[in-house]
């Protein structure tokens, strides 16, 4: 069964998601300092994981964005799917919605932004003794103001899950969202 929204992880769990406003400095930060060469993840193959949504709170008044950084886990290497040439993208959207309330629990609601990026094969032979690698994908949202809370959600497909599911084995099944084990 493939699930549409991902909200079974344990609660100490968190997306590890970094928003810098449009004016310098953080608003939100779950990454772990300092970033280690692979993190704990959610794997969307393996957990028929379609998109993985959070409510995030803010405290203050600076809301405007500017860049909003996901933290990933790649498993995947180009030898494993017989590939010579290491360059592939595979689209991630992350998408910000307004918070629902009207059913008693936090939903998403309409929309405030979405963007699309793109991410890569993780390096060969590093002689790391780790199964991923870590790495950011940086969304520009500049322009885009947010309220003290919202919901983000990020999407991909994979061979089985997904909005559009690629229907063949590929690296992809290997591409996790990191998970951060601290609050932001």
């Amino acid at each position: 069964m493939t699930m549409s929204r991902n909200r079974k992880v344990a609660a100490a769990l968190f997306a590890a998601l970094l928003a810098l406003p449009a004016k310098g400095g953080v608003i939100y930060n779950s990454f772990p300092a300092p970033q280690p060469a692979n993190v704990l993840s959610l794997e969307y193959q393996a957990s028929a994981t379609s998109e993985f949504d959070d409510l995030i709170q803010l405290g203050g008044a600076g809301r405007d964005l500017a860049n909003v950084m996901v933290l990933m886990s790649d498993w995947a290497q180009a030898s494993t799917y017989g590939f010579l040439d290491p360059s592939w993208d595979r689209p991630l959207i992350l998408n910000l919605d307004y918070v629902n309330n009207s059913g008693g629990n936090a939903a998403p609601g309409a929309p405030i932004a979405s963007r699309t990026n793109a991410i890569h094969w993780r390096a060969e032979g590093d002689g790391s003794s780790y199964l991923g690698l870590a790495f950011t994908v940086a969304f520009d949202f500049t322009g885009i103001t947010v309220p003290h809370e919202f919901i983000y959600d990020l999407a991909f497909n994979t061979m089985t899950p997904g909005n559009n599911p690629i229907g063949a084995p590929g690296p992809y099944k290997s591409l996790n969202f990191g998970l951060a084990i601290a609050a932001p």
